[in-house]
């Protein structure tokens, strides 16, 4: 039986062993719902604690990555400004 449902079940005084036969299979069919539903929300909480961590090691790598082009664009504008030119023009 479902511990969450055996407390339920004694929380409002029902002995399920003093109840007929057919009820005491309705219960054991919504114990066996409780525990595929906290199966259920067990695979799911799994399936999220894994994107997330997939997707902060994504985001440290983008993060890298940014930070590295900025490095290269700020490269690239001094090679440009250093260039010679004539006066007063502007290199984009």
């Amino acid at each position: 039986m479902n511990k969450l449902l055996e407390r339920q079940l004694q929380r409002n005084g029902i002995d399920l062993r003093e109840l007929p036969e057919h009820l005491q299979k309705m219960f054991e069919s919504v114990s066996q719902s409780y525990d595929h539903h906290e199966a259920d929300r067990t695979l799911i909480e799994r399936s999220m604690d894994l994107s997330s961590h997939e997707l902060t090691e994504a985001n440290k790598k983008l993060r890298l990555e940014t930070e590295r082009q900025k490095v290269v664009l700020e490269k690239l504008k001094s090679a440009i400004l250093s260039l010679p030119g004539k006066e007063g023009e502007i290199f984009y």
